[in-house]
């Protein structure tokens, strides 16, 4: 285990691009394309039947476009085993100017699918399957991976979120309802933050809201990547002078897993 600040995937560029923005050669069987940009982890996408050639094609549209360098797909795919490749491309046929950002790469496990990949701003992305099968998936997050130059306060917190209510009757009886899997809820404090990059990336967070979900790796690195949304957020003016410069302002977010 080993220090990390913690890092952040605020842009999700399907979901930048818009409804309409993905499509793939082969039919799907069941689901949506779109459903890979709801920002719902438990809405799925699958192809109709087995293919070897099935591929899902982003159009992120003209115009300058933020660079990714990470892939991440939640839990819940039926990708194990298979080798995943992503390629970008100035055109939608992906056949001129390609670059490679992932080479062929296996699949291990049920868990969610985190790759870092070359990083490109081409307009046209592509994820190949490649393999006989019908893949089924949920979210297809294309991001960049963003961190402060400075770490949160010592007493950030990272608690278990239990999705199960409790109701207790005259009798004493004691009934559950389980609303969903358990999860995590995470708070972090910047406080007099200064540095240039680090109020550009935390006004970034704060001006993505609470109704975005975004890709937070928690500080340390025995812990993987969380798909997560933000419950409360806040911020303060913390220079006595505020005509001086530089600027000076603290930030605190709580930010908690998102249910399927």
């Amino acid at each position: 285990m080993a220090w990390r600040a913690p890092r952040f995937g605020l842009l999700h560029a399907a979901r930048l691009a818009g409804p309409g923005s993905l499509s793939a050669p082969n039919a799907l069987g069941s689901g949506s394309l779109d459903h890979l940009l709801d920002d719902r982890a438990g809405f799925f996408a699958e192809f109709a039947t087995a293919e070897t050639d099935h591929t899902i094609i982003l159009d992120r549209g003209a115009g300058t476009l933020e660079a990714i360098d990470r892939l991440w797909i939640p839990a819940g795919h039926n990708l194990d085993g298979v080798d995943i490749r992503v390629r970008a491309a100035t055109d939608a046929a992906i056949t001129t100017g390609v670059v490679t950002l992932l080479a062929s790469t296996p699949v291990s496990g049920s868990d969610a699918i985190d790759e870092t990949l070359a990083s490109s701003s081409l307009r046209f992305v592509e994820l190949a399957f490649l393999t006989s099968s019908a893949p089924r998936v949920s979210e297809l997050v294309y991001t960049r991976t963003r961190t402060t130059l400075r770490g949160p306060e010592a007493d950030w917190e990272d608690d278990p979120l239990d999705h199960t209510s409790h109701l207790e009757t005259e009798s004493g009886a004691v009934y559950h309802l389980i609303r969903g899997p358990d999860g995590r809820r995470m708070s972090l404090s910047y406080v007099q933050a200064v540095d240039a990059d680090d109020l550009v990336l935390l006004e970034d967070l704060f001006a993505l809201g609470t109704g975005a979900a975004f890709v937070l790796d928690p500080p340390y690195d025995d812990e993987p990547a969380r798909w997560v949304t933000l419950t409360e957020r806040s911020r303060r003016n913390d220079n006595p002078t505020p005509a001086s410069t530089p600027k000076r302002v603290s930030y605190e977010f709580e930010a908690e897993t998102v249910l399927a």
